[in-house]
C-alpha cells in the first residue's frame, strides 16, 4: 500500500519519487518498510521481471514438459488456471510372494493451479502464428510440487484449462479403464 506524504523541501531526497504514480504497478527489488521513502533505484524499471518476483508467496515455480495435446493446443497463457490430470499405465507389482495388479487409471492430482509461464514467456504472446511450446511453468506449494513431479515421472500429464472465474474443486475419485470400456464377454444388464 502506498501513501503519499508531504515532506519539507529541505529534507527531500534527490532520488526519492515525487509522484505516487511512479511507483504504482512496479515490483520492488527489496523490502520497503512502512513510512520509508521509495527510492527509484529500489524499483524494477519495467513491469517485466524475473520469474522469482512473480511467484506467489508460499508457492514454487515448477516446469513440466508439454505438447500440443497436453497443453490444450496452446490456448494456455500465463495467468490462466488449470487442473492437472495424470494417467498411469497398468502394471504388476510384486510384494514378496504376492503380485498386485494396478489397472490403467486417470486421476486429477491438482486443481486450480496458476500458470506462471508458457515456454520462455511470462506474459501472453500476441502473435498471429503462435509457436508450439514444449514447457509450462506452474505455481505450486511444495506438497503440490511432489505430486506434480511424481505424476510427470510416473504417468502422462494433461492440463485442463479452467474457465476464467471458476474456483470450484471437485472430488472425482479417478477413473479406471473398466468404467468406460466393457470388456468382451461381459454383459451389462439394464433395468
Amino acid at each position: 500500500m502506498l501513501i503519499q506524504t508531504r515532506v519539507p523541501v529541505d529534507i527531500t531526497l534527490p532520488v526519492g519519487l515525487t509522484d505516487i504514480n511512479q511507483a504504482v504497478g512496479k515490483m520492488t527489488k527489496e523490502r520497503i518498510i512502512k513510512g520509508e521513502p521509495i527510492l527509484d533505484e529500489r524499483l524494477h524499471i519495467d513491469k517485466k521481471t524475473t520469474m522469482a518476483y512473480v511467484i506467489p508467496e508460499g508457492k514454487r515455480a515448477v516446469t513440466i514438459g508439454v505438447n500440443e495435446v497436453s497443453a490444450v493446443a496452446a490456448f494456455i497463457i500465463p495467468g490462466d488456471h488449470v487442473d492437472v490430470i495424470v494417467t498411469f499405465e497398468e502394471r504388476d507389482k510384486d510384494y514378496g510372494n504376492r503380485k498386485v495388479y494396478y489397472d490403467k487409471h486417470t486421476t486429477v492430482v491438482l486443481q486450480n493451479i496458476l500458470i506462471l509461464g508458457v515456454g520462455q514467456n511470462m506474459e501472453e504472446v500476441k502473435s498471429p502464428a503462435k509457436e508450439m511450446v514444449t514447457s509450462v511453468t506452474l505455481a505450486v506449494s511444495l506438497k503440490e510440487a511432489e505430486k506434480l513431479i511424481l505424476g510427470d515421472e510416473s504417468g502422462t500429464i494433461r492440463l485442463a484449462l479452467r474457465p476464467a472465474m471458476d474456483k470450484t474443486y471437485s472430488e472425482t475419485g479417478g477413473t479406471v479403464r473398466e468404467e468406460i470400456i466393457i470388456p468382451k464377454g461381459k454383459l451389462e444388464v439394464y433395468k
